[in-house]
């Protein structure tokens, strides 16, 4: 008589070397008899553990030959999941938009009854992230990651696959990210609609593709306006370490007229020092911040009386949809060809008086 410890490590066994490719598809796997003496299990309990692989769709019984590996089904309508490949080790607190878009993907999900596995890269190596993904038997994966050593290995799966809020130049994959290039460009026009001439720049931008995109934007803007960005007034920081940055800006000799700082963080430091300096947006200086729909009350807080700046605004709920939509498409028709999808980033206006 078998004990359940054994057959769950034949199951198990055999799960793993039929979806990490140990047993190639195609090919036969050990006889019920030779299962039965490696596992010490009965004849019965190995034929009701193969059916059950069979009735996964790994399996297929092949009369007087065995049970052959089959092409694996991953397919949402049978529970398998979602992947949210996340360039992390954790929903930590200095990256709360990474948890807000994984919120907003497992709604949407559930409402066609589909769920989702978080796989964070910063403590695995590829090998396992791609194991775990074959494992899980994953039909699609949403990827925030630039490391293109593991897009490359996720593109040579034939899994389908789409970038959300991550970009990098040879990504082999859809793209869904907030338009940074229009954004910028509307937080650039905006101040220069206002007749200001001395406009200063705090933030990343040459880190990644997106900061270089929002760079890209506002300077476009101002070089339209024939106020193009004056070198000494461009102060690059990373988004979550700005403060340095923003304290050297408020201590030039001739402060800003107005300040680009189309990072939540550092539209955030930026307030926060100016009421060190007892200095008030739309007094002393104005400024074009950078959130999301969801925060925009625990961002409006930053600012004396909840009245912000302008401010360009984005949806992850509207950014999470669109990806889910676009790898169900590629899960449909694999042969569609990649696109790059943008969601809507807007000026709405300053809700503070001005006095220039």
């Amino acid at each position: 008589m078998s004990t359940g410890r054994p057959t769950s490590a034949l199951l198990s066994d055999l799960r793993k070397e039929i979806l990490t490719g140990s047993i190639p598809i195609g090919d036969l796997i050990p006889s019920v008899r030779q299962l039965s003496v490696k596992y010490k299990l009965a004849t019965k309990t190995v034929h009701r553990t193969l059916i059950a692989l069979e009735k996964d769709g790994l399996l297929n019984a092949e009369p007087r030959k065995g049970y052959r590996v089959v092409a694996t089904s991953k397919d949402p309508r049978k529970g398998c999941p979602v992947a949210f490949i996340l360039e992390s080790t954790d929903f930590s607190k200095s990256a709360p938009l990474h948890y807000t878009l994984r919120n907003e993907m497992e709604k949407y999900l559930a409402t066609k009854s589909f769920s989702i596995l978080t796989i964070f890269t910063g403590n695995k190596s590829i090998e396992e992230i791609v194991e775990q993904i074959q494992l899980s038997r994953a039909w699609g994966v949403l990827l925030d990651t630039v490391n293109i050593e593991l897009l490359h290995r996720i593109k040579a799966m034939g899994i389908p696959a789409v970038m959300i809020d991550a970009w990098v130049e040879d990504a082999p994959f859809d793209i869904i990210l907030q338009d940074n290039y229009q954004g910028g460009h509307q937080a650039g026009q905006y101040l220069i609609k206002q007749g200001y001439s001395q406009i200063a720049w705090v933030g990343p931008i040459g880190a990644s593709a997106i900061s270089r995109e929002r760079y890209g934007g506002a300077v476009s803007a101002l070089v339209a306006g024939h106020k193009p960005l004056a070198s000494e007034l461009t102060f690059e920081c990373h988004q979550n370490q700005p403060e340095a940055a923003v304290r050297q800006l408020f201590a030039l000799p001739k402060r800003p007229e107005a300040i680009l700082c189309l990072w939540s963080e550092i539209a955030v430091m930026v307030a926060k020092i100016a009421k060190e300096l007892k200095l008030k947006v739309g007094i002393d200086f104005d400024m074009v911040g950078w959130t999301t729909s969801d925060k925009k009350e625990e961002y409006a807080q930053a600012f004396e009386g909840k009245k912000t700046p302008a401010t360009i605004v984005w949806s992850p709920e509207m950014m999470a949809q669109t990806a889910i939509t676009r790898l169900a498409e590629k899960w449909t028709n694999s042969k569609i060809a990649p696109m790059r999808l943008l969601i809507d980033a807007s000026l709405q206006k300053s809700q503070i008086e001005k006095h220039k």
